[in-house]
């Protein structure tokens, strides 16, 4: 095995975080190193030296990143030199190998709690295999958090969804979005034949998904703006509205 990329210790460093104090990142990538290869203590201190600006930019880009798609933040890393760097967010591994091992039909009903408990006012799932890949919908947000004033009922977001339940490693693939919106846009088309909404009514297409998704298909999501999220950004979810029981309950 060769050297490992700049990439590949950023990767290490973020995941041999443990601790929320502050923590040196030269530090922390020969950790990484010496945990994931086989090079000498003179190969890592060369590599690590010679790499450590780019480590540090590549974790730097990674958090802004994962902020502009919606995501949990897991870590944060300071502009001094050397830098520092530490864990900020709790991922809690245990709901979350709860939520990636659940039954796919709980899975869908917990995406559809989801919806009702930010205010959407029908939720509906679908529960079938044959519904063109969407797997949940809702009618009638924002008319609650409006100050209670009245909304013509086709001018109410409608959102169509499909939740994937993987294992962590699974990740969601461009393709398996392209073929969500091709399903989303079927069924949104039937509900303007049906006169359940109208032409300009607001719409939201959401993909959410107990594993991750790779980065082809976090820029086709976002290109597309679909609300996506993760199984990281989920749990977030559930926690602030207070349905992780329904996780633990599984």
């Amino acid at each position: 095995m060769g050297q490992p990329s700049t990439q590949a210790i950023a990767q290490w460093a973020i995941e041999s975080l443990d601790s929320e104090e502050w923590l040196s990142l030269p530090e922390i990538c020969v950790n990484g190193v010496k945990s994931n290869t086989q090079c000498t203590d003179a190969e890592i201190s060369e590599l690590i030296e010679s790499g450590l600006s780019h480590i540090a930019r590549i974790l730097r880009d990674k958090a802004a990143l994962a902020k502009e798609h919606g995501e949990v933040v897991t870590y944060q890393i300071d502009e001094e030199e050397p830098p520092y760097i530490r864990k900020i967010t709790e991922v809690y591994p245990p709901l979350l190998k709860e939520l990636q091992k659940m039954d796919s039909d709980k899975f869908e009903h917990l995406c559809a709690q989801i919806l009702e408990a930010l205010g959407w006012e029908v939720t509906t799932r679908t529960g079938s295999t044959q519904d063109d890949g969407v797997d949940f919908h809702a009618f009638g947000f924002p008319s609650s958090r409006l100050f209670h004033l009245p909304i013509p009922p086709s001018c109410k977001i409608l959102v169509i969804g499909q939740a994937k339940r993987h294992k962590r490693g699974n990740d969601i693939s461009e393709t398996d979005i392209r073929k969500f919106v091709g399903g989303a846009l079927k069924k949104l088309n039937d509900f303007r034949k049906s006169g359940k909404v109208g032409v300009l009514t607001p719409v939201v297409f959401a993909f959410w998904t107990s594993s991750d998704f790779g980065d082809p298909a976090k820029e086709y999501a976002k290109t597309m703006g679909i609300w996506f999220m993760n199984g990281r950004t989920l749990i977030e979810y559930l926690r602030t509205l207070n349905l992780e029981a329904g996780v633990l309950a599984s």
